[in-house]
């Protein structure tokens, strides 16, 4: 009996030392980029019987007080209640506080100083949790509660543009297609070798000045194995968009595909400028940076410059050569590039053989700032920074004629 009673007693114990380890654990953190944090939620957030919503909408207007916003959203039934509001501002809390609290209870925190930007948080009071379904309320004040103390204890950066946050990134989604069937984006990239994201709305007169030029180009990238995928955001009932967009898709040729606009995805949530494109790899990877606006000279180009350097970066067959030939000796040159302090995505590096069968590769450094190119060993390559926003290029191009390492430090542009 004693040694059963041992038994289970040494069996408790371990199962507790065992949950306190897991309860140790970190939770993952949710990076919001073009505003400047990241976070660690809750397990609680991952399990909610409402939809959390959070999105990441960055810039806000340069010339309010409040320069940089995420809001927290919560859909206990079909329409979402914003939570609460993450602010960053070059105008100190209490500034802030006096233009934006209304004496009505709303929660307001500030949280921390970074550069030269005071991030605060502004939340709806405690009794707003009435409002909502009586099932949902005790999540509802939970969310209320947990979303500021986690962003107590947030890491704070550089907000980063939208246009350049999310090179490297993989864009994934599921949604609807404009007869209600279901698809999913890794389906759909699969498709095409690049493929042009476009995110639109029959609202938008910018979105409607293009649609025919991209039918057109949609045909051109065909040619070529690639295409455009359309991306239409509304707000009214789903039936209607439905058939909207396709009485307006028809009117213009487009014969591309469309969804509808995802339920909720940070990437495409960051964006509030319409149209705007995106152009990512069959496995969804974005490759460029965002284009703003209707500009379909840049959407060209751009094609053609991802197409140029996707076929410079293959590698090359020469079927005349004899089987025992000798293969040049291969390597890997890789190009770092900072501004003293964090690496640069989206610069675009050119590395280039100059020889009589050289070959020029360009592509832009990804999310830790780094490119990386093939090359022969022996033979002389320049690197190049063909465009940075924002920042200098270098005056000088580096040239190697063996494998390693360059790190090229930007100034800002003054």
């Amino acid at each position: 009996m004693k040694k059963t009673l041992c038994m289970l007693l040494v069996l408790l114990l371990t199962a507790f030392f065992c949950l306190t380890s897991a309860g140790a654990a970190e939770e993952p953190m949710e990076s919001f980029k073009v505003t400047g944090f990241r976070v660690s939620w809750p397990e609680s957030f991952r399990q909610t019987k409402g939809t959390l919503l959070f999105s990441d909408l960055g810039l806000a207007n340069a010339e309010n007080p409040v320069l940089y916003v995420s809001q927290f959203d919560y859909a206990p039934g079909d329409q979402a209640i914003t939570l609460g509001l993450l602010m960053a501002s070059d105008y100190p809390p209490e500034i802030i506080e006096t233009i934006l609290i209304r004496g009505r209870g709303e929660v307001f925190i500030p949280l921390a100083k970074h550069g030269d930007l005071y991030y605060m948080y502004l939340g709806l009071p405690a009794d707003t949790a009435t409002a909502v379904p009586a099932e949902y309320e005790e999540e509802f004040r939970m969310l209320l509660t947990q979303i500021p103390e986690a962003l107590k204890n947030a890491e704070f950066f550089d907000p980063e543009a939208p246009e350049t946050a999310f090179i490297g990134n993989t864009l994934r989604f599921e949604s609807t297609d404009l007869d209600g069937n279901p698809v999913k984006s890794e389906d759909l990239f699969r498709q095409n070798r690049i493929t042009l994201v476009n995110l639109w709305g029959t609202w938008c007169p910018n979105c409607e000045m293009e649609m025919a030029d991209l039918a057109r180009l949609h045909d051109l990238m065909q040619k070529k194995g690639c295409g455009i995928i359309g991306i239409e955001f509304e707000s009214e009932p789903i039936a209607g968009i439905r058939e909207r967009a396709k009485a307006f898709l028809n009117k213009y040729g487009v014969t591309y595909p469309n969804v509808l606009k995802p339920e909720y995805n940070a990437i495409l949530n960051s964006f509030n400028m319409y149209p705007t494109s995106l152009f990512v790899d069959s496995n969804g990877r974005i490759l460029s940076e965002a284009i703003l606006g209707a500009r379909i000279q840049t959407y060209i180009e751009t094609f053609e410059f991802l197409l140029a350097s996707e076929e410079s970066a293959a590698p090359a067959s020469d079927p005349a050569a004899p089987e025992s030939a000798v293969p040049a000796a291969e390597g890997v040159f890789t190009v770092t590039v900072t501004d003293g302090t964090h690496p640069l995505p989206g610069v675009m590096i050119k590395f280039c053989n100059e020889g009589p069968e050289g070959i020029c590769t360009i592509q832009p450094t990804d999310p830790n700032g780094q490119a990386v190119f093939s090359m022969e060993t022996g033979k002389e390559y320049e690197i190049e920074v063909l465009m940075a926003e924002g920042y200098e290029k270098p005056a000088e191009i580096s040239k190697t004629t063996e494998p390693g390492e360059l790190t090229l430090v930007l100034k800002k542009a003054e």
